[in-house]
């Protein structure tokens, strides 16, 4: 399915990640009127940047 999928944001020709989906409805995640719930990645960022330097 869709979960652990990126949710972008395109800022000076660059991609940002900025969201991991969560959940949604089955098949329709990024199309119009349909519902998804997304983790917030700046959440989360300063746990990333220690497991990134746990596992380098």
């Amino acid at each position: 399915g869709d979960s652990g999928g990126p949710m972008t944001v395109f800022e000076n020709d660059k991609a940002y990640l900025i969201g991991i989906v969560s959940f949604g409805s089955q098949g329709m995640c990024a199309r119009k009127n349909s519902g998804a719930a997304y983790t917030k990645i700046s959440n989360y960022t300063e746990w990333i940047k220690g497991y990134i330097n746990q596992v380098s």
